[in-house]
């Protein structure tokens, strides 16, 4: 652990993005989002998009796949995703706005979404710099929460995933 008087950090006080980060490359990585509609009924249909920023070619919008579709799926679901597109050479930080994903880092034993929170964790564990989660306020006007709501609403209008 370095020394507190050794650390260099970016900090920003207004603005999109607020908060104190290593580096200014670190400042704005990506948000992630989930869309569920009639969540936790049979016949839910969820959605995820990932946003970097306009125009970027990793921007995605998918269906949840799986039977059981629900919000919490769907936000660790995204997280998932982003992590599997980023650079695990590099800090990331995880913009979200479910609390959902943040508490379940690092469990070792989750009794619900087992899978996917796994498959979360098992990710994060093979970046080789540090991963950070950061919660953002949803649905309070920030850009790029926006985009990524739209981005997963139009994910839970595409054609049910399936493997073949």
């Amino acid at each position: 652990m370095p020394k507190v008087s050794s650390l260099k950090y970016y900090a920003v006080a207004k603005g999109e993005k607020t908060g104190i980060f290593l580096s200014f490359k670190e400042y704005e990585k990506y948000v992630k989002d989930r869309y569920c509609k009639r969540n936790r009924l049979s016949n839910a249909i969820g959605g995820i998009g990932v946003f970097f920023e306009d125009n970027d070619i990793r921007n995605l919008s998918e269906r949840l796949p799986g039977e059981h579709q629900t919000n919490n799926r769907a936000e660790i679901y995204a997280a998932i995703r982003a992590l599997e597109i980023c650079n695990k050479k590099e800090n990331l930080i995880i913009n979200t706005n479910s609390n959902y994903v943040i508490i379940s880092r690092d469990v070792k034993k989750p009794k619900t979404n087992f899978d996917l929170i796994n498959r979360f964790n098992d990710l994060i564990k093979k970046c080789e710099e540090k991963t950070y989660l950061k919660h953002v306020k949803g649905h309070s006007g920030i850009y790029r929460n926006k985009q990524t709501d739209k981005l997963a609403y139009l994910g839970s209008k595409k054609p049910e995933f399936t493997r073949t």
